[in-house]
């Protein structure tokens, strides 16, 4: 996902960009739950990193249109993508 959102910076690989997105965001949406699967039923680790995993996931959503498009706006839609890309 790193490498889509850096290469969405340049106005050329727009659509090798999406493709690395798109990729990226399946491989980590499939084995990110599945690392804590693994975990029984009974312990409590296994609630905890769902709640840590979500917490994250809903901060980032949060944070990341207000950081990439302020920067978006204000500065350049390239500097944006790269703030998205360095957060990866």
């Amino acid at each position: 996902m790193a490498l889509g959102h850096f290469l969405m910076a340049f106005d050329l690989t727009f659509l090798i960009a999406l493709t690395c997105l798109l990729t990226g965001s399946v491989v980590s949406k499939a084995t990110s739950p599945a690392r804590w699967i693994a975990l029984s039923t009974g312990d409590n680790r296994r609630a905890d990193a769902f709640q840590i995993y979500y917490i994250f996931i809903n901060g980032g959503v949060i944070a990341a249109p207000l950081i990439a498009g302020t920067l978006g706006e204000k500065v350049g839609w390239h500097w944006g993508f790269g703030a998205a890309a360095s957060a990866c």
